[in-house]
This record gives C-alpha cells, sequence and structure tokens, in this order.
C-alpha cells in the first residue's frame, strides 16, 4: 500500500489522480487481521481485509480510497473533518466498489434455475453485450446459485441498512457490485431488478 493525497478543497479534485472508493460494511469486531500500512502493521476487520486480498489481483497498483484506512478513526478532530469531505470524496472517485463479501451466502439455496433464463433473454433481448468483468458477473453468480438466490441475496445483504451508502452511492454515477471477484454493473442490476 501507499498513500495518496486528496486535495484540500472540493474544486480542486479534478486535478486529482484518479481513485476509487469501498463502500462496504465494516463487518462484526475484532479487529484480528493484520495488514501493513507504510510500514506499520494495521488491525482490520475480516470483511476489509478479504477486501484487500481481493483488491490486489482485481485492481492493483489502482488508488482506493477505504474509510478504515484513510481517516484516523481515534483521532476525533480529524475524524470530524474527514467525514465532512467524504461525499466530495465519492462523488469524484472514478468509481465507488460495494463490497458485499467473499461470497454469496449458502444457508438456503433458492432456485438452481430460477430466474436465470429470464435474465439471460432479458439481457440478449436487449442487444446487451457482456464485458469481460462488469456484467457477466451477475451471470456468473446466477450459473453458480440461481438467479433467484443472487438477487434475494444482494438485495437482503445487510449493507443495504447502513445510512452512510446515501453520500456514497447516490453522488456517484459509476457503481459496481462486487461479490468475490463477480462484477455487476450497478445499471444492469437495477435493469435485472
Amino acid at each position: 500500500m501507499y498513500p495518496a493525497d486528496l486535495p484540500q478543497r472540493p474544486q480542486t479534485f479534478k486535478d486529482t489522480p484518479e481513485y476509487r472508493c469501498l463502500s462496504y460494511t465494516w463487518g462484526e469486531p475484532p479487529e484480528d487481521h493484520r495488514i501493513l500500512v507504510n510500514e506499520h502493521i494495521f488491525q482490520v476487520r475480516k470483511n476489509l481485509f478479504e477486501f484487500l486480498e481481493l483488491a490486489t489481483e482485481v485492481y492493483p497498483d489502482e488508488p482506493l480510497w477505504i474509510d478504515a484506512l484513510c481517516i484516523s478513526h481515534i483521532n476525533t478532530q480529524e475524524k470530524s473533518h474527514q467525514v465532512q469531505r467524504m461525499g466530495t470524496i465519492y462523488e469524484n472517485a472514478t468509481e465507488v466498489v460495494v463490497w458485499l463479501g467473499k461470497r454469496l451466502t449458502d444457508e438456503r439455496m433458492w432456485s438452481k434455475r430460477g430466474l436465470r433464463s429470464f435474465l439471460e433473454t432479458r439481457i440478449f433481448s436487449r442487444g446487451w453485450t457482456w464485458e469481460p468483468g462488469l456484467c457477466d458477473g451477475m451471470l456468473q453468480l446466477s450459473r453458480q446459485y440461481g438467479t433467484e438466490y443472487v438477487v434475494r441475496a444482494i438485495c437482503e445483504h445487510p449493507y443495504w441498512t447502513r445510512a452512510w451508502i446515501a453520500q456514497e452511492i447516490l453522488l456517484q454515477d459509476n457503481i459496481v457490485i462486487l461479490v468475490g471477484c463477480e462484477k455487476i454493473e450497478w445499471d444492469r442490476f437495477g435493469q435485472v431488478l
């Protein structure tokens, strides 16, 4: 990991290098996973640790803004200042990555075929093409779990109960849902719904 500075004033963000923001649930304590940040050991929770493992493959050498790492949560003054900037930070990112975790829960399998044929018919009848790494995530997950299960698991994920998502995703046009290494383009997921 390496540091990258963001400007103090919103109007100068256009001169900022491109970066992605992570939108995710922190998950349950404890912070018992160790990472190395600026040559110092830093403790994070399991959900962020799993994202960071994957990010080395999916987003190698790309700047990521992650609140747990970019904001000092023990410094109240800095935390207050950074929280006020978060709307601008998310709005000016090249993409917001909605991280739903390493895998969908397997507690209950709904229909194996479910809505898969509906999904495929709907997508291909509109003449959409699958771009590697974006839209095929929905089909890949659908083939693995069944489309009805995928749609329900995504919609019922605890992520959507977070108050912060209002500024993390409503201010951004370029959003991708990430489940494991499967990317689902936000607009396409909305069309499936």
